[in-house]
């Protein structure tokens, strides 16, 4: 059995007041259709003596016959006990009723109880609707408690499942990055030494900034710039970078980290010798759109479905995206002769 069932099972803790608030109108409702002295002392008694036997038989269903027999699918056994249940229940309420008129009104037991039509309206149906009446309440708040449980637990797997992929994102990010580095420390080391400057920036942002779960747009915007920075100093002196991006709204937000596989990417598969990287982003109708393209080589980067969802960052990137903006984001990549295409756009919330 899993967990979700077993919470399933558990009864509704409903606080005490309620209980008594909801039995209290169930009183004073009956009692003011059907009893002919509303202000009557007795004739409130006798009300409450109906309340009671429809009470114990509803918690009966409710708290014994729907876990330990509707829950566990035993249908046919349940329905059977429920409606003996229902009869003893009339019954004792008859039985109450007698001994209460005998008590307080001796000519109405015969006026009351001469009547069969009468009294298995009274006893029988009362029994019946008060039960069904707190069952249908009952199955409602335990549907809305389902619908609540399910919704939180969609929530923690999906805060899960973004965990692991933003764990996976960060040592790959570091991956990349100490590499450029390592690479530039014979090349050029004080190109080397600006690019390790430059990557504290980012391994900074990636420890604090990088944990929230939405940021400022206009904070990753800055991010980009600075990773495309660093990504530059392994490139040819003629390489050309070119990044343009808006100043965005200030109440925009996002996921950290969500749109680096793009311009990582571009920079991994660039070609070295014609090396163009553009990293362009708009901002219309409240609709991100970020454009990046770089230079490959024809024959070796031909457009295929590995380049376009392979590797730990694009993965991730399709993941994060189906969980964070379902229906709400686009992504697609191509390849026009030597150039490679890579957009997305976000519906920002």
């Amino acid at each position: 059995m899993t967990s979700g069932e077993n919470k399933q099972l558990e009864p509704l803790h409903i606080p005490m007041g309620y209980h008594v608030l909801f039995w209290l109108v169930y009183t004073l409702f009956w009692h003011s259709i059907f009893s002919p002295s509303f202000w009557s002392f007795g004739g409130f008694l006798t009300s409450l003596i109906y309340t009671s036997v429809h009470a114990a038989v509803t918690y009966l269903n409710i708290y014994v016959l729907i876990p330990r027999l509707w829950h566990r699918s035993r249908r046919v056994l349940y329905t059977i006990t429920l409606i003996v249940s229902i009869l003893l229940g009339a019954a004792l309420l008859g039985v109450l009723l007698y001994l209460w008129f005998s008590a307080v009104s001796p000519p109405t037991v015969k006026a009351f109880f001469a009547d069969v039509q009468l009294v298995l309206g009274s006893l029988l149906g009362s029994t019946f609707s008060g039960v069904a009446l707190a069952m249908v309440i009952y199955l409602l708040l335990q549907r809305r408690r389902m619908e609540q449980l399910q919704e939180r637990l969609r929530q923690e797997k999906m805060n899960a499942e973004l965990q692991f992929l933003r764990s996976q994102l960060d040592p790959h990010f570091l991956f990349n990055a100490l590499n450029n580095i390592y690479f530039l420390i014979k090349k050029d080391p004080d190109a080397a030494a600006e690019a390790l400057s430059g990557f504290s920036d980012l391994l900074r942002y990636q420890i604090y900034q990088g944990r929230e779960d939405q940021i400022p747009l206009a904070e990753e915007f800055d991010y980009l710039r600075r990773y495309a920075d660093l990504a530059a100093l392994r490139l040819p002196h003629e390489a050309e970078v070119e990044v343009s991006l808006p100043t965005p709204d200030p109440t925009y937000q996002i996921s950290p980290l969500l749109l680096l596989p793009l311009v990582e990417n571009a920079f991994k598969h660039v070609d070295k010798d014609h090396a163009k990287v553009k990293i362009i982003g708009t901002i219309e109708d409240k609709t991100l759109h970020l454009e990046v393209v770089n230079s490959c080589e024809p024959q070796a980067e031909q457009l295929s479905e590995s380049r376009v969802v392979s590797g730990i960052g694009l993965e991730n990137l399709n993941q994060r995206l189906a969980l964070l903006y379902p229906g709400k984001s686009h992504y697609r990549a191509w390849q026009s002769d030597n150039t490679y295409h890579a957009e997305l756009k976000i519906e920002m919330i």
